[in-house]
């Protein structure tokens, strides 16, 4: 990093020729990453309120496009770590966040867990240790006094606070099974978030996503509360649904992480906060532009 050159761009920051700004700001946003620590210097130095403005916009220019080359990055991949996907989107609101923090606050909760459970014991058995731990010693529940808060989005956030929403909930929960190795994914059931416990001892070459081939199901909205197929038929009927092998089929990582933006831009709309929701919104077409390719 050439600091003569950018001291040189930093003080013309303040020319206010809009065509020497985007020239200035073009080439400071070029350098990445690695020019924040010195723009945040920049920032604490200046008296000058139009080029602190400006240093914001630029920095947090920067960090964005980090965001979506990372989060970019691990869709092309094969979004394969459910946990990583809800790291880039708390990254945006947080830059300086590790993912070796999240994992370390997951791992946490996984070894408490692991601790009381045994190859003896039933799924059903499992589950509700699972439960017990996660709800009832960790204390994780949805955010009912504020459920449209951001916060609730930021996985950062909600390993500090315990409090969550929908999607959010069910991310924590799936991570928690996917380290302990319990066969739980998320369905495709319309209109709600419901998890189903795969039969473990069918052959994988005869493992088919139907009814059939779940032990039992669990809504990680209501405590982990477990039921059983006929009374998902009931749940069916009542809310005048019409009943799809489909919805046995398992959600992905990416179609979880969509959701989780969406209810964040949802979120961000009903407070007035138009740019996050632009900028949030660009992440969520980051899955269409990779299908496109």
């Amino acid at each position: 990093m050439n600091e003569k050159e950018i001291n040189s761009l930093i003080k013309l920051l303040d020319d206010p020729d809009k065509d020497v700004f985007l020239m200035v700001s073009s080439r400071l946003i070029g350098k990445g990453l690695e020019i924040v620590p010195r723009l945040e210097r920049a920032w604490e130095e200046s008296r000058d309120l139009l080029t602190q403005q400006r240093l914001e916009d630029i920095i947090q220019d920067i960090q964005f496009r980090d965001v979506l080359e990372g989060f970019t990055g691990w869709i092309e991949s094969g979004a394969e770590s459910l946990l990583e996907g809800a790291f880039w989107v708390a990254k945006y609101q947080y830059p300086d966040l590790e993912l070796k923090e999240i994992e370390d606050e997951l791992n946490k909760i996984t070894r408490d867990i692991w601790l009381e459970l045994n190859n003896n014991l039933t799924g059903l058995e499992k589950v509700r240790i699972v439960n017990h731990i996660f709800y009832d010693i960790y204390k994780f529940s949805l955010n009912r006094t504020n459920i449209h808060a951001p916060q609730n989005s930021y996985i950062n956030l909600v390993f500090e606070g315990k409090k969550t929403n929908a999607a959010s909930m069910a991310i924590v929960y799936l991570c928690l099974a996917e380290e302990l190795n319990l066969p739980v994914y998320a369905l495709r059931f319309p209109h709600t978030i419901l998890l189903g416990y795969l039969d473990e001892y069918i052959p994988q070459d005869q493992l088919k996503e139907k009814p059939e081939n779940y032990l039992f199901f669990l809504n990680p909205l209501n405590r982990g509360a477990v039921f059983g197929k006929k009374e998902l038929e009931y749940y069916m009927q009542q809310s005048k649904i019409e009943p799809s092998e489909v919805f046995y089929h398992k959600s992905d990582n990416s179609e979880l992480i969509q959701k989780l933006l969406t209810t964040l831009i949802a979120d961000y709309e009903k407070s007035g906060f138009t740019d996050k929701v632009s900028e949030l919104n660009t992440m969520l077409n980051c899955f269409r532009s990779v299908e496109k390719k």
